[in-house]
């Protein structure tokens, strides 16, 4: 129930227990915003059974949990036409609108990894006005259920901070409950420290009237770590 499993989406906040259990992706970070990760090509002849320019399906077993290791990968901004999948990660369609509406402004990024032609993480990042200024505020972490232990949020992160590096930034801070020890450590061995308690004030607000839906407080861990650093 971190800030980057917590959704803040303008003044509205939701928690989601699990959506920060991954695993790392080795050093796929280092792949661009926006650039396809495809499949390897070959030159020359095609082999009897193949066709020219993509290598051949191995034959092997199935991947498990039916993830197509094979499929193409694209990190890139998310879009309005994306609001349907990012519904569910978001806690309902009216927190991903306002996510996407906040990167539309420019006040925030919103990055999502498409897999096989499917939404199926993303992650934002509020680059002014959040918990601990001058640090933008990264926040909203959500990996689909049916391609979680694979690296994509590891990923996304890595990606956010090079968004955040490009821009300037020295240090990128986010907020993890103080009982969430497990995600602490996933935070920890991934450059975060804890830099102090915090108290974290939060508010759901309906898009449609503008009414207060939901709030209350969070106690939480405040976590920062200096880009570049590792």
């Amino acid at each position: 129930m971190i800030e980057a499993a917590q959704y803040v989406l303008g003044l509205g906040r939701v928690s989601a227990v699990d959506d920060v259990l991954l695993n790392t992706l080795g050093g796929a970070v280092a792949a661009v915003v926006g650039v396809h990760l495809l499949a390897p090509r070959v030159r020359g002849a095609a082999q009897p059974g193949t066709r020219r320019g993509r290598l051949p399906s191995l034959p092997g077993p199935t991947h498990p949990g039916g993830v197509n290791p094979d499929a193409d990968l694209l990190l890139r901004r998310g879009r309005l036409d994306d609001v349907n999948s990012l519904a569910p990660m978001s806690g309902s369609a009216d927190r991903a609108l306002a996510r996407l509406r906040a990167a539309g402004t420019g006040d925030e990024t919103l990055l999502v990894a498409e897999h096989d032609g499917r939404v199926v993480a993303a992650v934002s990042v509020r680059w002014h006005h959040d918990c601990d200024p001058p640090h933008p505020w990264l926040y909203g972490l959500h990996v689909s259920a049916a391609v979680r232990r694979h690296g994509f949020g590891t990923l996304l992160l890595g990606a956010a901070e090079t968004v955040a590096s490009l821009r300037g930034v020295e240090a990128m801070s986010l907020d993890v409950d103080r009982g969430e020890t497990g995600l602490v450590a996933f935070y920890e061995r991934r450059g975060y420290a804890k830099v102090g308690p915090h108290e974290h004030h939060w508010r759901s607000v309906s898009s449609a009237t503008g009414d207060v839906v939901a709030e209350g407080t969070a106690d939480t861990w405040i976590m920062r770590h200096r880009l570049g650093s590792d």
